[in-house]
């Protein structure tokens, strides 16, 4: 039977609404949708959730590193892991 699991990410805080609802209206420049696109890409789940209040941060020590220091959140992602353990 799968298990289905949760994971904290930390990402900037202005993906919420891509990262969550999937609504890009927010982000503007069209490099920055591809970047949370492949982010997105490389969970191993949905994100169903943005966790506190955004903290200003270096992007080093986060899932974004290559992304500027700014307000980041961190995420809840759903992770589903098949198994057999019967």
């Amino acid at each position: 039977m799968a298990k289905v699991e949760t994971m904290e990410v930390i990402a900037p805080a202005r993906w919420a609404t891509a990262l969550v609802y999937g609504d890009f209206s927010g982000i503007e420049d069209d490099a920055e949708c591809e970047r949370v696109e492949a982010f997105m890409r490389e969970l191993l789940g949905p994100v169903v959730d943005a966790i506190g209040e955004p903290e200003f941060r270096a992007a080093l020590g986060t899932d974004t590193p290559h992304e500027l220091a700014g307000d980041y959140l961190k995420y809840t992602v759903l992770v589903t892991r098949g198994g057999n353990d019967d």
